[in-house]
């Protein structure tokens, strides 16, 4: 009985194991992918630390406003008092009194900067500027990642529907080979037909592996993006992103776009990446006044308190209050600020020139979406109709092969053209669908 009892406690944690093993395929959303690589993606996280770094540095920045406050308390003991009850004096030993070997001192001072040659003002925008280019990375950063994901999310459908439409075939081709088996042993066709469509199969059959791999391979690549683990079992929703293109979706897309030169002048304005590449040049800019600071004089105001004695007591005694004010002119810092100048405005120049490669390549991704856009409308087009005819074509010549009147080969060549036909319709539509998404982030309408 016991053993019985342990058999069935076994096989239901069998079969629960079995049930959580099947469960734990997680199906995402088009959405879901783009929300957890907005807070998991490797670029992302770093681009938020980049931001939260120029929080702290105009923080630090302000503080220059500020004065600064120091507190010192301390305390010595001297080891040898008998050492201070005698003085000698040009060879002649003379004994004093024993004074106390304890000593505590106490300060506190603070001090604020009147005047630095405007280089807190300096630093204070650079500051700015920079927290202002982080958080436009960071934006972009994020549209990027947006752009990724949407992309290989239509890679994985397109392969979806490719796997798909290779099984069918396959079916297909499994159907067509048992009817001519049949014809075979009826004596109606000779053996070499079968053969060849038993070839055919095999085809087929690889043709169906490799549509899968690359399905395995583009769901790897999109788990890696959202920064989850690319072995992890998962399933993406088609229907989230629509098959169905209309001529007036494309009519309407096209003029929504505009011509080239307006659709690079769109961009311009919209990238954030262009706006964060502005606001670095306008930080670096900053940094020339800070630099040239150092030869500009410095005035400080200092004040505080200090107290110093042998016993801790009688602070109002012996503690004396000061202040006042310091100024600096600097006269020669074996150039120095000189080198610091010419350092800031290298890096000007470095930020004019990163501007102006942007510029060149935000034009350039417009441009390559736009043509890639324009291929596509025609690539929809043209698999339109070749379909139409050879799905017409396939089922003339399936007619006559089943009447005897076509042969093995007129089929199969009927047959690969229709499904040729088929995958290229598929790839003209999720290419389009691509061209239409990369036209939106290189104009920065994606967001």
């Amino acid at each position: 009985m016991k053993n019985s009892i342990l058999i069935l406690i076994l096989l239901m944690v069998t079969v629960v194991t079995g049930y959580s093993q099947i469960g734990s395929k997680k199906v995402y959303t088009l959405q879901e992918c783009i929300d957890i690589a907005a807070t998991k993606n490797p670029d992302v996280v770093l681009s938020e630390a980049q931001v939260r770094t120029s929080g702290a540095d105009i923080t630090q920045a302000f503080g220059a406003y500020l004065p600064q406050v120091d507190f010192n308390l301390g305390y010595q003991r001297i080891l040898n008092p008998e050492g201070q009850r005698s003085v000698n004096v040009g060879g002649v030993i003379i004994q004093t009194p024993g004074t106390n070997p304890n000593s505590y001192f106490m300060s506190a001072s603070a001090g604020m900067s009147i005047f630095d040659g405007f280089s807190r003002e300096a630093n204070y925008s650079r500051a700015q500027s920079q927290l202002i280019s982080n958080q436009l990375n960071l934006d972009q950063t994020l549209v990027n990642v947006k752009f990724n994901v949407i992309s290989q999310y239509i890679e994985i459908i397109r392969n979806s529907q490719l796997v798909k439409t290779r099984i069918e075939n396959f079916n297909q081709g499994k159907k067509e080979l048992e009817r001519i088996q049949a014809q075979y042993e009826a004596g109606f066709i000779p053996i070499n037909v079968v053969y060849s469509q038993e070839a055919e199969l095999g085809n087929r059959e690889m043709e169906i592996i490799e549509a899968e791999n690359r399905l395995n391979l583009s769901k790897t690549a999109l788990l890696t993006t959202m920064g989850l683990s690319p072995d992890q079992e998962a399933d993406f929703i088609e229907t989230d992103i629509s098959s169905n293109i209309e001529a007036s979706d494309v009519e309407n897309f096209r003029r929504k776009t505009g011509t080239i030169q307006l659709a690079m002048k769109n961009a311009i304005q919209n990238r954030s990446d262009y706006k964060s590449g502005t606001t670095s040049l306008e930080a670096a800019k900053n940094q020339i006044t800070v630099a040239t600071a150092g030869y500009m004089p410095n005035i400080t105001a200092q004040g505080g308190w200090r107290w110093n004695h042998s016993e801790f007591s009688s602070f109002s005694d012996y503690g004396r209050a000061f202040a006042g004010l310091n100024l600096s002119l600097p006269v020669f810092d074996n150039f120095r600020t000189n080198l610091q100048i010419q350092n800031a405005k290298l890096q000007v120049n470095q930020a004019e020139i990163q501007l102006q490669r942007l510029d060149l390549q935000i034009k350039q991704a417009v441009q390559n979406a736009i043509l890639k856009l324009e291929a596509a409308e025609k690539q929809l087009e043209v698999s339109d109709r070749a379909l139409k005819a050879s799905s017409k074509n396939f089922e003339a010549i399936s007619e006559r092969f089943r009447q005897g009147a076509a042969n093995i080969t007129d089929f199969t060549l009927a047959n690969s053209q229709l499904i040729t036909s088929r995958i290229n319709r598929i790839t003209a539509v999720y290419n389009y669908i691509s061209a239409q998404k990369e036209v939106e982030f290189a104009t920065g309408i994606l967001k």
